[in-house]
């Protein structure tokens, strides 16, 4: 569930048979985290920020954002929710909204921007996942050009 750091259990017999006594000793997570670092990826550096609130409502749930910006003007922010299933289940629904901008002109003459969602279902005692992404990507050019003008006359000088 990701909100413990340590969860120790130590079970005993009881004074009555067929009675044990569970002792558990648990240490909570901290309910906020917040990280910092840079990278390198396709020749631009980047710096990063992520931060994650952990069990604020008591239920295990979990919300967590990433905001990374390069030196070439890429950059890439993602919220995320989390909360599990419940009942008895071991899965978990994630939700979560992100956009990015790619800047690509040292390998070609543009700029990807791609904005979306993503619902997802898992479960750590599973190999699979259920999850359904939506996206809309645009792809810019490096500068770019004025649109014509409607109706506009082409004009010659002599």
């Amino acid at each position: 569930l990701d909100v413990f750091k340590v969860a120790e259990a130590t079970v005993d017999a009881g004074s009555n048979p067929g009675e044990v006594i569970v002792d558990l000793q648990v240490e909570e997570k901290g309910a906020y985290s917040l990280n910092m670092g840079t990278f390198s990826q396709g020749g631009e550096v980047s710096g990063e920020t992520s931060w994650a609130m952990r069990n604020v409502m008591g239920n295990a749930e979990k919300v967590q954002g990433t905001f990374s910006l390069g030196h070439k003007l890429s950059n890439v922010f993602k919220v995320e929710a989390s909360q599990p299933i419940g009942f008895g289940n071991t899965g978990r629904v994630n939700v979560s909204v992100f956009q990015s901008l790619l800047n690509l002109v040292k390998h070609s003459s543009y700029k990807e921007r791609q904005r979306g969602f993503t619902v997802e279902l898992s479960d750590p005692e599973s190999p699979h996942q259920l999850s359904y992404e939506g996206s809309w990507r645009t792809v810019l050019p490096e500068k770019p050009t004025p649109p014509a003008k409607k109706g506009g006359n082409p004009t010659t000088t002599r």
